[in-house]
């Protein structure tokens, strides 16, 4: 009776120390990305079910972000769309003109954060190039199926830790602007 209780009642303290503590060790980290803006109260709810500040908006992963300090003088990423310029933005991406850029959110799980950006196409790659400022050099990049190639959207930085979790390719085909019947040059 004693060994029923135990094994009935360790599930669920397992499952709340796992709340308590915002710990995901042993998980696959993803890069998730979708068109627009949510607040990220809501996008950790879609992702993880519930909201705990497990998220926070990146701090320069790109021109959209934004950061301020805190009480320890450490600096931290804020909403955006605190800044009215990043809110018109946001608010004429929703119905862009042809060729527009557009506002597109990408959530990295391995470092919990949240980065807002532009672009004309959805990215659908992100390639690490380069390291600057401690930081990884990520090209976002659209992927013309026609000729394989894919083309430079946009450019984020990405903490360090990420190049560690992403898999090498031998070779790939790249280009910085994509020519089309629609832009002109």
């Amino acid at each position: 009776m004693i060994f029923l209780r135990n094994t009935t009642l360790r599930p669920l303290k397992t499952a709340r120390s796992c709340h308590t503590n915002f710990s995901l060790g042993g998980t696959q980290s993803w890069l998730f990305g979708f068109e627009g803006y949510l607040d990220i109260e809501t996008i950790e709810s879609q992702i993880f079910g519930s909201k705990l500040g497990r998220l926070h908006w990146s701090e320069y992963g790109s021109a959209l972000s934004r950061h301020k300090s805190n009480q320890f003088g450490n600096c931290e990423g804020i909403d955006p769309t605190t800044d009215p310029a990043v809110h018109q933005k946001v608010k004429d991406a929703i119905n862009p003109a042809p060729n527009a850029m557009r506002v597109f959110t990408l959530v990295d799980t391995s470092m919990m954060t949240v980065t807002l950006f532009e672009a004309k196409r959805p990215p659908v790659t992100v390639l690490l190039c380069a390291q600057e400022g401690g930081m990884q050099r990520a090209i976002a990049c659209s992927y013309d199926w026609t000729t394989g190639t894919c083309y430079r959207e946009t450019v984020l930085r990405m903490a360090t830790p990420i190049l560690e979790q992403m898999s090498r390719v031998p070779r790939v085909r790249f280009g910085m602007k994509r020519k089309n019947g629609h832009e002109k040059n």
